[in-house]
């Protein structure tokens, strides 16, 4: 609040005191009073200090304007010597915006002053405001005559802040036309570098093939000598050279010891990476926060330089992620595209260099076996010698970016993967979405720059009432990683909820994820609609439409919707359930609006209609409790004592890791059966998925259990009779016949063994058989 208005507050409050009690003279209106001309008399203070120190401001301000209409002009110059490449046309872009940071800048002494003067004639007006008051509430004279003095005193203070005013005004006023004939040449400047943009990018040259291209060669080199040195010098003469190393230096310091304390959490301050990486980077950042801040700094070369030393810093902090000197040699590649690009090489001169640039490259890959690139580096250096050099070489550098990008990345996740802590989990998607978009705006401004990117995005294409942009493409795109990060960082805290030390229930984290990502979907939807310039009213078309399509072909999706909906809020499926329908015996992992998928015994996912939970009947076995209950029916002969068998099975189930304590397991006798005592043994756990494994286990242990026990297993025995094909005759020819086959081969065995025992004891053969087969 401004000095004098609590004494203009009090003031009124005086007057209106002096009519209730008639005593305008009392001590708090000299106190009101007292308190007026005190602050007049420190305004009158401030007056005279604007007045001495405007005439140094003055003289300040006219040296500056003389300066910046140099600069200016010696810009507007440049702009007819300077080649036709982006490079050039950025510095002159960078020019005109160091020209309008030095308006703002000189120009600020003034405007505080007039801001303070300023501030002097807004109090005048409450006072003048409160003496109005007084006499429109029929004041006494004695209690308005008080206030003369102090309306001639700040009369007169407000008379000498307009003459100071004027003077500042006049002064601003020249500021401001500098400020617009800067403006002015840069729009027109922007205009230009679109077009060159496109020329020198997109638009080939004459490849020097032949006699013709060879002189166009020479004559653009030629060119480029003689009006790169008068670029270049007046640029490098004009910069402020000792203002950017003073402010670079404290913000340098500043970044390394911020990297410092991050390498130390992150237990990796001692690695070689990181000593020789974190420095490089750490002045590339530094260079492009004060470049932007001092005049007359940033030009191409600084420009190239600053993403040079980032670029190798990220480099060397993130090299190990992807193949060893994959990254060095990219980036060498990279560092020789930026060379040609800050010598603002026109692209007749572009093409041959990088011929051989890439032509080197392919040669190196190919050798260390690395085929695709080699491939990739031999159709730019192609491309390069067949007129689109500048493109080519771009194209190299987007690729090596891309690459530190991945890696950069990599790396990121590694760092918070190894934390430990549940809030890694939650920077996690913001880090890497974060890496994606400073990748991608990263190769937008290198490739175009700052005009250029407004150039695309400013431009639109209109389809019906939408308005399609890159503008409008790149929200949508934001929009979209938020919508999943808000979602990626809701369900992670779902995950982590807990109430009274309680976590939440997986159904219910699942069911508000589900519904959250709906929400959040269709308000993105909407959002895409106001982007795009589409009225919401189109909407109600698309509902006419849905109802016309609910009547023909999309009932069962409604109905899947609606069941969808019901399951979710009626809480009869969860996700985490044991259901069964039919034969289908499983696990539900999803419940969404269309359908629920469900893990089977054998892993298996099997995708089922909501409509049809709410067609059959379902068995859900964990409604209310998780637990099931396993039935392993024993029988044993008849005689048997039933308490021992109660025991050995009772002993077994409790000895099962599985089996719960409590219920605890339970055997009954149901029937007297046909085969003897038929028993069932309960028993509950805690997972279905161990049913058919705990099933087995008991029934092993109880079979082995009742052997050693010498009790006998009812079962009931199979006698099987065989009833050969044919006659009774037909038979007994069969069965003789089999008995000579069978003799046959005995006596084929027994023949060579006589002989062989005759000759050894008699020296005798034996003798040859007479006659047929024996029968």
């Amino acid at each position: 609040m401004r000095p004098v208005l609590p004494y203009a507050l009090a003031l009124i409050l005086a007057l209106a005191a002096s009519q209730a009690f008639a005593q305008p003279g009392t001590r708090a209106w000299a106190e009101v009073l007292e308190g007026i001309d005190r602050d007049l008399d420190r305004r009158a203070g401030e007056i005279d200090a604007v007045r001495l120190e405007l005439p140094s401001l003055l003289s300040q301000a006219g040296q500056d304007l003389a300066t910046l209409d140099n600069r200016l002009t010696q810009t507007v110059i440049l702009e007819g010597v300077v080649g036709d490449t982006p490079w050039t046309y950025r510095a002159l872009l960078s020019q005109f915006k160091s020209v309008l940071m030095a308006v703002e800048e000189d120009s600020r002494g003034l405007r505080l002053a007039k801001e303070h003067l300023n501030k002097i004639k807004d109090e005048n007006a409450t006072l003048r405001e409160a003496r109005r008051k007084g006499r429109k509430d029929g004041e006494s004279d004695a209690a308005l005559s008080a206030l003369e003095e102090p309306g001639r005193r700040m009369e007169s203070i407000k008379s000498d802040a307009d003459a100071l005013k004027e003077q500042v005004d006049r002064a601003l006023e020249r500021f401001e036309s500098v400020r617009e004939r800067a403006e002015s040449a840069r729009d027109a400047l922007r205009e230009d570098y679109i077009r060159v943009f496109k020329e020198h990018f997109f638009e080939s040259v004459r490849p020097p093939l032949d006699a013709y291209g060879l002189i166009l060669l020479a004559n653009a080199a030629e060119e480029w000598r003689d009006d790169y040195p008068r670029f270049v010098r007046p640029v490098r003469a004009g910069g402020r050279w000792d203002a950017l190393a003073w402010a670079t230096l404290p913000l340098w310091t500043l970044f390394l010891g911020a990297g410092w304390l991050v390498a130390r959490w992150a237990r990796v301050a001692g690695e070689a990476r990181v000593l020789l990486g974190w420095p490089l980077m750490a002045l590339g950042l530094a260079l492009a926060v004060t470049t932007r801040i001092v005049p007359f700094t940033a030009n191409h070369g600084v420009y190239l330089g600053v993403t040079t030393l980032v670029a190798c810093g990220a480099a060397a902090l993130t090299r190990h992620r992807l193949e060893k000197g994959l990254l060095a040699f990219w980036l060498a590649v990279f560092c020789a595209g930026a060379v040609l690009q800050a010598l603002a090489l026109p692209g007749e001169v572009v093409g041959p260099a990088w011929f051989v640039v890439s032509g080197l490259g392919a040669w190196a890959r190919w050798r260390r076996g690395a085929h695709f690139a080699a491939w990739c580096l031999g159709a730019l250096a192609l491309a390069a010698l067949g007129g689109m050099g500048p493109l080519a070489v771009v194209a190299a550098q987007a690729w090596f970016m891309a690459r530190l990008a991945q890696a950069s990345a990599l790396s990121v996740k590694a760092l918070l993967d190894e934390q430990p802590g549940s809030w890694v989990h939650f920077v996690t998607p913001l880090a890497m979405t974060l890496t994606a978009l400073a990748c991608l705006a990263w190769i937008l401004l290198f490739m175009g720059g700052p005009g250029f990117v407004d150039h695309v995005f400013a431009l639109e294409v209109e389809l019906g009432k939408a308005r399609l942009s890159l503008d409008a493409a790149a929200s949508m795109v934001l929009l979209f990683f938020g919508v999943r990060l808000a979602l990626a960082w809701f369900s992670a805290f779902l995950e982590r909820a807990s109430f009274g030390g309680k976590a939440m229930d997986q159904a219910l984290s699942h069911t508000l994820g589900i519904l959250a990502s709906y929400v959040c979907w269709t308000a993105y939807l909407l959002a895409c609609l106001h982007v795009l310039g589409l009225p919401l009213s189109g909407l109600t078309w698309i509902a006419s439409g849905l109802s016309v399509g609910v009547g023909f072909g999309l009932k069962d999706i409604i109905n899947n919707f609606v069941s969808g909906l019901i399951i979710l809020f009626g809480g009869s499926i969860k996700k985490g359930d044991i259901v069964q329908t039919g034969k289908l015996l499983g696990e539900v992992t999803a419940v969404s609006v269309r359908n629920t998928t469900v893990r089977t015994m054998d892993n298996s996912m099997v995708i089922i209609p909501n409509s049809s939970f709410l067609k059959g009947e379902i068995i859900n076995w964990s409604y209310q409790d998780k637990r099931i209950r396993l039935t392993i029916p024993v029988s044993v002969a008849p005689g048997t004592k039933i308490k021992k068998v109660r025991k050995i099975l009772v002993a077994e189930a409790a000895q099962h890791e599985k089996a719960l304590k409590e219920p605890a397991p339970s055997v009954f006798l149901r029937q007297f059966g046909r085969m003897g005592l038929d028993f069932e043994l309960y028993v509950w756990i805690e997972d279905f998925r161990d049913k058919f494994r705990v099933e087995s286990d008991l029934a092993t242990a109880i079979d082995q259990a009742l052997q050693e026990n010498k009790i006998t297993v009812a079962f009931q025995g199979v006698k099987v009779k065989y009833k050969p094909r044919g006659s009774e005759e037909a038979q007994r020819e069969a069965a003789r016949e089999a008995l000579r086959e069978k003799r046959r081969q005995v006596f084929s065995l027994v023949r060579p063994l006589r002989r062989v025992h005759m000759r050894a004891r008699w020296g005798v053969s034996a003798p040859p058989r007479q006659g047929g087969e024996e029968s």
